[in-house]
C-alpha cells in the first residue's frame, strides 16, 4: 500500500511541475511527449485509494470520512487543490472557447469538433497547447492530492488497528494473510480494470476497425466487465486467512460496509464491523 502512496506523491509533484511550466512559456506536450501518462497514473493510485477506504470506520454520526486519519496539512492541501481545480477549469474553458489546436497538412490550425476555425502561427499553437496542459494538470494535482491523502488516512488507520488482530493458529490451513491479500486484491482489481481498455485498443490497432463517435462510449465501458470479474474472484474464489479462526475470509464489496468476512466463523473487518 505504501508504494501507491509514494506513487501518488510522485504524481502530484510531476503534475505540479507540468502546471507551473505552462506559465513559464514551456509547452509540456512538446518538451515531454509522455506527459499524458500522468492521466493513466490516476487510475492506478485511485484504485488503491478506493480499496483501502473500504476498511475505514465511519464517524460517530455515520458519515464517511475518507481523509479522517490523514494529517491536517494533507486535508488542507487537498481542499485547496479542489478549489483551485474548479477555478482553473473555468479559466481553461474561457481560454479554449475558440477550439483546439492541431496540425493539418503542415499548417497550424484551430478546429472546433473537427471543423476548421482559423489558421494560427506556431507560437499560438504552442500557447494553446499550454492551455490544454494547464487545464488537465489542474485536475491531476487535485486527484493525486486526494489519492495521497486517502492512502495516508488508510495507512494511519491500519497502523492503529492491526494490533487488535489475533494471530492465526499455526495448525490452521495455510492461506494468504490479510495484509498480503489486500495487496493481491488491489493488483487483481487493477488488472481487471485495465484489461478491457488494453484489449479494446489492441483490437482497433490490429483490425483498423473504426467505431466512430461510439469509440468514446465503448472506451468508458470497457474497464467495468474486467473489474466485475475481479470482484467475483475475490469474493468467491480467493479467500484470505481469517485472523480469528484460520478459515476463509473473503473480500467483500465496500457497499456492504465491510472489507472482509469469514465464511466459517462470521468474523468481519471494515466499516461498521468489529475486527474480532
Amino acid at each position: 500500500m505504501r508504494i501507491f502512496f509514494l506513487l501518488s506523491i510522485i504524481g502530484l509533484v510531476l503534475s505540479a511541475a507540468v502546471h507551473v511550466s505552462t506559465f513559464l512559456g514551456i509547452d509540456p506536450q512538446a518538451s515531454f511527449p509522455h506527459v499524458w501518462l500522468l492521466h493513466i497514473g490516476l487510475f492506478v493510485v485511485w484504485l488503491s485509494a478506493i480499496a483501502i477506504q473500504s476498511t475505514l470506520p465511519r464517524s460517530a454520526d455515520g458519515k464517511f470520512q475518507p481523509f479522517g486519519f490523514a494529517p491536517k496539512w494533507m486535508q488542507f492541501l487537498t481542499g485547496a487543490a479542489f478549489v483551485y481545480a474548479i477555478i482553473n477549469f473555468a479559466v481553461f474553458i474561457f481560454l479554449v472557447r475558440a477550439g483546439s489546436p492541431t496540425i493539418e497538412k503542415g499548417r497550424y490550425i484551430i478546429e472546433d469538433h473537427g471543423k476548421f476555425v482559423r489558421q494560427i502561427s506556431e507560437q499560438e499553437y504552442h500557447r494553446y497547447q499550454n492551455y490544454e496542459a494547464r487545464g488537465f494538470s489542474g485536475h491531476w494535482m487535485f486527484f493525486y492530492a486526494a489519492a495521497m491523502t486517502a492512502l495516508a488516512s488508510g495507512i494511519a488507520y491500519r497502523n492503529t488497528s492491526d494490533e487488535g488482530l489475533v494471530p492465526p493458529p499455526e495448525n490452521r490451513q495455510a492461506r494468504t494473510s490479510l495484509r498480503r491479500h489486500q495487496v493481491f486484491a488491489m493488483i487483481l482489481q487493477m488488472l481487471g480494470f485495465f484489461a478491457g481498455p488494453i484489449i479494446f485498443i489492441t483490437f482497433i490497432i490490429v483490425t483498423h476497425f473504426k467505431f466512430g463517435c461510439f469509440s468514446v462510449i465503448l472506451w468508458f465501458l470497457t474497464p467495468w466487465p474486467g473489474l466485475a470479474v475481479a470482484h467475483y474472484l475475490l469474493g468467491h474464489k480467493f479467500p484470505a486467512l481469517c485472523p480469528k479462526c484460520g478459515g476463509r475470509a473473503y473480500w467483500t464489496s465496500a457497499k456492504t460496509g465491510q472489507n472482509y468476512r469469514c465464511a466459517d466463523c462470521g468474523w468481519q473487518m471494515g466499516r461498521g464491523a468489529n475486527s474480532i
